[in-house]
């Protein structure tokens, strides 16, 4: 009798604790296994972040399409280039940042077209050069003719 007793009072007492606990239990599990995820993601988030502090300084604030152009134009001044052509698309996103696009049509030396291009990756703005097509040289005076998209980012 004793022990139809004793696995009764513990039946009873599994029932009693252990049903209503269990989905709570479950409800915790799910709880934390996302709460895991949001850590990870943080971690991964932290380096991003301070990569973006790194060249948050080149991309300015409260710029336009046509300071955009100016600045290019600017920049094609430096070198003796022939800028035939310069046209603004209109701008679209690249991640959290707008971009400018330009499509350029230059004429020029080979190493002043270089130049051109060193400038463009070096300079304290960013721009990405999203295609480049340099045709050959027309009439045998070496002068060629360089067609390239940019991308320029603002803030």
């Amino acid at each position: 009798m004793r022990y139809v007793i004793s696995v009764l009072c513990l039946a009873i007492g599994f029932a009693a604790l252990y049903v209503p606990l269990s989905a709570k239990i479950q409800t915790t599990q799910t709880e934390l296994t996302q709460e895991r995820r949001r850590q990870e993601l943080s971690y991964q988030v932290d380096p991003l972040q301070s990569q973006v502090n790194r060249f948050s300084e080149r991309i300015p604030r409260g710029t336009d399409t046509n300071e955009w152009v100016q600045y290019v134009i600017e920049g094609v001044r430096q070198d003796p280039l022939k800028l035939v052509n310069l046209d603004s698309d209109k701008p679209k996103r690249a991640g959290p940042f707008q971009a400018v696009v330009m499509n350029v049509q230059i004429e020029g030396w080979v190493a002043d077209l270089s130049s051109l291009l060193e400038w463009l990756e070096t300079d304290e703005r960013l721009f990405r050069i999203d295609t480049a097509r340099i045709e050959p040289a027309r009439n045998n005076n070496d002068i060629r003719t360089m067609h390239i998209t940019l991308l320029g980012l603002k803030g």
